[in-house]
């Protein structure tokens, strides 16, 4: 009796490890939120005044939320989607005593490699590619610049399993790059100073849950 015990827990253990917290066909979604810094290369045209381009080198960060639909392709390669929100941080304009809003969102296609794949645990790196919107609002008379480019990121998350749910760590090394950006106040003074571009470098971190639909 005690022979068969002990073979039924052999069984049941060896049964344990060569569970996959991913394979070919799963479905995992993921909502995440988190933070990132950027360092910004910023370009300015002076309104109506040719070749009068500037440049500074800032920070900005955001939070943001993160959606992720992923598919298993191979039994460790993941193909999918990811959308991601960003608010900005922005300080009130002392002489206005309005605080701007500074608006993003990303959505492209996600790849990843699962290095470890054990029954509560998936190490995950990849990349995001894709497009990127940014809308800043400079005051209360929506006076706007806004405009699209690319965004991409390199990132690594450890994702913890419970049965079907689990939580995740994710970091990444973010890249936004807007080349032409616009406003839709015509009415700019002559000489005045225009956010015309906006290359973003920088890193993020994020946590939150996910959710294996197919074993």
């Amino acid at each position: 009796m005690k022979k068969i015990l002990l073979l039924l827990v052999v069984a049941f253990s060896l049964q344990q490890v060569k569970a996959q917290s991913f394979q070919k066909g799963s479905v995992v979604t993921t909502i995440n939120y988190g933070i990132d810094i950027y360092s910004v290369y910023q370009t300015y045209s002076a309104y109506n005044i040719p070749n009068s381009s500037s440049s500074k080198t800032s920070a900005a960060g955001s939070r943001n939320w993160n959606f992720e639909a992923e598919y298993g392709l191979l039994k460790w390669l993941g193909v999918g989607i990811h959308l991601k929100l960003d608010n900005y941080f922005t300080s009130k304009d002392t002489s206005t005593g309005y605080t701007p809003t500074a608006i993003g969102f990303e959505g492209g296609v996600l790849i990843n490699a699962h290095l470890i794949r054990a029954n509560h645990f998936d190490l995950v790196i990849g990349c995001n590619l894709g497009f990127s919107t940014l809308t800043y609002t400079a005051d209360a008379f929506n006076d706007q610049i806004y405009g699209d480019g690319s965004w991409t990121d390199l990132h690594i998350s450890p994702r913890f399993y419970f049965g079907r749910f689990g939580i995740n760590l994710n970091f990444y090394d973010p890249v936004i790059n807007y080349k032409s950006l616009t406003s839709n106040n015509s009415n700019w003074g002559l000489g005045e100073t225009v956010l015309a571009s906006w290359l973003g470098k920088g890193g993020g971190a994020t946590i939150g849950i996910q959710y294996r639909f197919i074993n």
